[in-house]
C-alpha cells in the first residue's frame, strides 16, 4: 500500500480511536467509581499520575523518528541501524533510573502517603508494583512506534492503539461485571499494553525487518540525538509551564472554586488537543523525502491541504461547543460550571489555529529547526505564567484562560515567523487559502447555530444531541458552500454520485 493511503487510513482509524477513548471515558469512568469505589479509584489514578512524572524521555522518541525518517529518505541503511543501537542503549539506560527512582519511591512509600489508612497503603503498594512493572517493561520499547511512523506502517500503528484501547476497555467491563476490584482494573491496561507491544515487534520483524546495530554508535551519534531531543525536551517543559502550571496559580491567587471552575476547561482542551494530534507524525517521512530530493516548494501547497483539512474537523467542533457548550456544561458538571462554558472558549480559539499548522511543525522536525520553536516556547511559557498571576488574581480561572489564549495566539504568530523566515513556506498563501474560506463558514454557522437554537426551549441530553446535529448540519452545509473549493465540490459531488449508483 502506497503513502498516500497509509496516511488516509492512518488518519481515520487515529480519528476513531480519539473518538472512542472519549467515549468511552465519558461513559464507564462514573461506572467504574460506583464499582470500585471513589477511594480505590482515588489510588487507582494517584499510582497511574505518579508514574507519568518519572517517565520522561527527554525528546529522544522524536529524535528517533526524525532521524530515521531522515536517513531512510537518503537510504543510510547502516546509520539507521547504528540510531537504532544507540536508542535503545539510551532507554535502557534511562529505565535503569526509572527502575532505582520507582524502588525509592516505593520504599518510603509510607512516609510519603502518610494521610493513606493501612489498607489504602497496602493496595496503593499493589497498583504502584503492577503500573511500575508495566512501565519498566514498556519503556525501552519506545522506538517502535518511531520505526512503524518512520517506515510509513501507519495502519498498523493505529491499529495497534486502537487494538490497546478496545482491548483494554473489554478486559475492564469484564473486571467490573465479575466485581474484581481496582486491582484487576490496573492489570486490564498493563495486559492490553503488553500484548499490543508484542503485536508492534512481531510487525516490524515481519513488514519491515530492520535490525538494530550495538557494535559501533560512536559519540556523534549520541551528540546528535541529544542535539535534537534537548530542545524538544525544552518545548515540553515550556508547554507544562503554560497549561500544567495553571490549577496551582489558581491554587495561590484564587482558591479551590476556581481549580474546580478551571477542570472541566482543562478536561474538553485536552481532548481536542489528542483529536488535532491524531495525525501527528504521519507525515514526517513525507516531507523529509521531500527534503532529501530537493523538493522542498512542495511543502507549502501540502500544508495548505492538510491545513484546511484539520480547520475543517477543528472548526467543526470548535462551532459545536460555541453552540452547545453550555448546556452541555450545565447537564454534566452542573449549574454551578457556566463559567467553565466560556473558560473552554479561551482554550480553543488558539488551539483552532495553531494546530492547523501541523505540517510547518513537522517540517520544523525534519529540518532540525526545533531550537527556534523552543526559544519562541520558552519566552511564551515565562511570559504566560506572569500573565496568570496577574489575570488569575482579578478573574480567576476566566484569567489564567485568557492568559492561555494570549500564549496560544502568540505561539501562532512564532510558528508563522518560523514557517515563513527560516523554512520558506509561503504564509500568505497558506493563510489566503487555508484560514480565509474557513472563516465565513464557522462564523456564521456560529451565528445562525445560536439563533436556531435558541427557539428550542427544551433541555436535556436527548435534546441536546438534537442541536449537536442541527448544527452540524448547518456547519457542513456552509462549510460545502463557501469553505470547499471548486475543486473539493467536484469530487464531494462525484463520490456522492457514486454511492448513489
Amino acid at each position: 500500500m502506497n503513502s498516500q493511503k497509509q496516511i488516509k487510513f492512518g488518519a481515520v482509524i487515529s480519528y476513531a480511536a480519539v473518538f472512542i477513548n472519549i467515549i468511552a471515558t465519558l461513559i464507564y469512568t462514573p461506572w467504574m467509581v460506583a464499582q470500585i469505589g471513589q477511594s480505590n479509584y482515588g489510588l487507582y489514578t494517584l499510582a497511574t499520575s505518579l508514574i507519568s512524572l518519572f517517565l520522561v524521555d527527554f525528546g529522544i522518541s522524536s529524535a528517533t523518528s526524525r532521524f530515521l525518517s531522515k536517513y531512510r529518505a537518503e537510504g543510510k541503511q547502516k546509520e539507521i541501524e547504528q540510531l537504532l543501537g544507540a536508542t535503545y542503549k539510551l532507554f535502557l539506560g534511562l529505565d535503569l533510573l526509572l527502575l532505582i527512582a520507582v524502588s525509592i519511591v516505593y520504599i518510603f512509600m509510607g512516609d510519603i502517603y502518610a494521610k493513606l489508612n493501612p489498607s489504602e497503603l497496602q493496595t496503593f503498594k499493589i497498583l504502584f508494583i503492577i503500573v511500575a512493572g508495566f512501565n519498566l517493561i514498556s519503556f525501552p520499547t519506545m522506538p517502535l512506534n518511531g520505526i512503524l511512523t518512520s517506515y510509513e506502517k501507519f495502519i498498523q500503528l493505529k491499529v495497534c492503539d486502537l487494538f490497546r484501547k478496545l482491548f483494554t476497555i473489554a478486559l475492564v467491563v469484564v473486571a467490573l461485571l465479575f466485581n474484581m476490584g481496582v486491582v484487576a482494573v490496573v492489570l486490564a491496561n498493563a495486559v492490553a499494553g503488553t500484548i499490543t507491544i508484542l503485536i508492534k515487534l512481531i510487525i516490524i520483524k515481519a513488514q519491515i525487518g530492520v535490525k538494530a546495530s550495538f557494535r559501533s554508535s560512536g559519540k556523534g551519534i549520541y551528540r546528535m540525538i541529544f542535539g535534537f531531543s534537548i530542545w524538544i525536551t525544552l518545548i515540553s517543559f515550556a508547554q507544562k509551564f503554560i497549561y500544567n502550571m495553571a490549577s496551582s496559580v489558581l491554587g495561590i491567587v484564587s482558591g479551590s472554586i476556581a481549580i474546580a471552575i478551571f477542570a472541566p476547561a482543562s478536561s474538553i482542551g485536552s481532548y481536542y488537543y489528542t483529536f488535532a494530534e491524531a495525525i501527528n507524525g504521519l507525515f514526517l517521512p513525507t516531507i523529509s523525502r521531500k527534503i532529501a530530493s530537493n523538493r522542498e516548494d512542495e511543502i507549502t501547497p501540502l500544508m495548505i491541504k492538510v491545513g484546511r483539512f484539520q480547520m475543517f474537523v477543528l472548526g467543526w467542533l470548535f462551532v459545536g461547543f460555541i453552540c452547545v457548550g453550555k448546556e452541555f456544561m450545565v447537564l454534566w458538571m452542573g449549574p454551578d460550571y457556566v463559567m467553565s462554558y466560556y473558560c473552554t472558549i479561551l482554550v480553543l480559539f488558539p488551539a483552532l489555529l495553531e494546530y492547523s499548522q501541523q505540517i510547518g511543525k513537522t517540517t520544523i522536525i525534519a529540518k532540525n529547526l526545533v531550537k527556534w520553536q523552543a526559544i519562541g516556547f520558552c519566552i511564551i511559557g515565562v511570559v504566560t505564567l506572569g500573565l496568570s498571576f496577574l489575570l488569575g488574581y482579578f478573574w480567576g480561572a476566566l484569567g489564567v484562560c485568557a492568559s492561555i489564549c494570549i500564549a496560544g495566539c502568540a505561539n501562532v504568530v512564532w510558528q508563522s515567523y518560523i514557517f515563513s523566515h527560516k523554512l520558506n513556506i509561503d504564509m500568505k498563501a497558506f493563510y489566503k487559502k487555508c484560514y480565509l474560506p474557513a472563516f465565513l463558514p464557522i462564523a456564521a454557522s456560529v451565528v445562525l447555530g445560536i439563533f436556531l437554537l435558541s427557539l428550542i426551549s427544551h433541555t436535556g441530553w436527548m435534546y441536546l444531541v438534537i442541536k449537536a446535529i442541527i448544527v452540524s448540519a448547518i456547519y457542513l452545509l456552509l462549510f460545502f458552500l463557501f469553505g470547499t473549493s471548486r475543486d473539493g465540490k467536484r469530487q464531494i459531488l462525484e463520490k456522492l454520485k457514486l454511492h448513489r449508483s
